[in-house]
Order: C-alpha cells, then sequence, then structure tokens
C-alpha cells in the first residue's frame, strides 16, 4: 500500500471541513422546516390544513366545489412541499454523518500507512 500524496491529503481535508459543515447546517435546515411547518400550522393554517381552508371557504359565494377543491389541493401541494424538503434533509444529515464516519476509517488507514520511500540518491527525478 502506498502512502497517499499530498494532494490526496489536501482533498481529504476539504472533505472533511465540508463535512463538519454540514453536521452543523443540515440538522438546523430540518429544524428551521419544522420551525415553519408549525408556524404556518399555527398562524395561517389555511396553508397547511386541509380540512380548516374547506371549512373556511364553504360559507363563500363562490362555487362551493371549485374553490374547496382548490383549497385542499393547495394545502396538500404545501404539505408534499414540506415533506419532501424535511425528508431531503433528513437524507442530507444521514449521508453527512456516514461521510464522517468514512473519513475517520480514511483518515486512520493514512495514520498508519507507512511513510514513502525516498528516491536513490543516483536515481534522478523525471519533472
Amino acid at each position: 500500500m502506498s502512502s497517499p500524496s499530498p494532494a490526496d491529503r489536501r482533498f481529504l481535508d476539504s472533505r472533511r471541513t465540508r463535512t463538519h459543515i454540514g453536521l452543523y447546517v443540515l440538522p438546523a435546515l430540518l429544524g428551521l422546516v419544522v420551525a415553519v411547518w408549525v408556524g404556518l400550522f399555527a398562524w395561517w393554517p389555511l396553508a397547511i390544513n386541509p380540512m380548516h381552508a374547506a371549512v373556511y371557504f364553504e360559507g363563500v359565494a363562490i362555487e362551493k366545489g371549485t374553490l374547496t377543491r382548490y383549497a385542499i389541493v393547495l394545502t396538500v401541494v404545501v404539505n408534499m412541499l414540506l415533506l419532501s424538503v424535511g425528508a431531503a434533509s433528513v437524507n442530507n444529515n444521514l449521508w453527512a454523518r456516514s461521510e464522517r464516519r468514512y473519513l475517520k476509517l480514511l483518515a486512520s488507514w493514512l495514520d498508519s500507512a507507512p511513510a514513502p520511500k525516498p528516491l536513490a540518491p543516483d536515481v534522478k527525478k523525471i519533472a
């Protein structure tokens, strides 16, 4: 097994930095999505709760069937959007954890790798 080159070590160090950032940013993003979801449910339930929207628009003088259908479809779309963003955040967080474990294993391998042998004095290095 050969020792990694300086370029390989720089690459691994940059990946390690990105993973540590991801371990803080991605859970914060998931918390933000959940907070937005709860906030919309508390302060603007027409955007989140389909039953609230249906009851709210039932008394309006516009065609009840069309408006109710639009209200339900909109709330379902908003919920699906927030659910997909939340699922992506969870997936990215799990990826960052896996990447962190991979980098720890790789670092332990690199630390245990033997040092490269110096070139013999009579062998000229080709540039």
